[in-house]
C-alpha cells in the first residue's frame, strides 16, 4: 500500500474535520473534545493509544500553517467558483441593445 499507514485515511478525515471546525470559528478546546468523543475506543488486540494526544496533534495542525493554507485554498476555490457562476449567468443573460430615442430638435 505504498507505505501508507492503514489509519492514514481516518487521520486525513480527522484533519479535515478539525480544519473545517476551525474555519467556522470553533476554539481549540472544543475541537479537541469533539475529536476525542468521536474517536474509537481502544480495541482488544490493538496497542493502547493516547487518543487525547492524537486529537491535540490534529488540532495543532489545523491551527498551524498548514491549516491556514487549507483554509486559504478553500476560500480561493470558492471565490473562483463564484466568479465562474457569475460569468455563466452573464453569458446566459440576453445582451441588451441600447436603442436611443429619436432625437427631436426643438427651435
Amino acid at each position: 500500500m505504498l507505505g501508507i499507514a492503514p489509519n492514514a485515511k481516518q487521520s486525513r478525515i480527522d484533519t479535515y474535520i478539525a480544519v473545517c471546525m476551525r474555519g467556522t470559528g470553533f476554539s481549540r478546546e472544543v475541537i479537541v473534545d469533539t475529536l476525542v468523543r468521536c474517536l474509537p475506543e481502544n480495541q482488544p488486540g490493538q496497542p493502547e493509544r493516547n487518543w487525547r494526544r492524537y486529537a491535540e496533534r490534529i488540532t495543532a495542525y489545523a491551527f498551524g500553517v498548514m491549516g491556514d493554507v487549507q483554509l486559504a485554498r478553500g476560500a480561493a476555490s470558492r471565490a473562483a467558483e463564484k466568479r465562474e457562476q457569475q460569468e455563466r449567468e452573464d453569458e446566459a443573460r440576453p445582451a441588451e441593445t441600447s436603442v436611443e430615442a429619436p432625437r427631436i430638435r426643438m427651435r
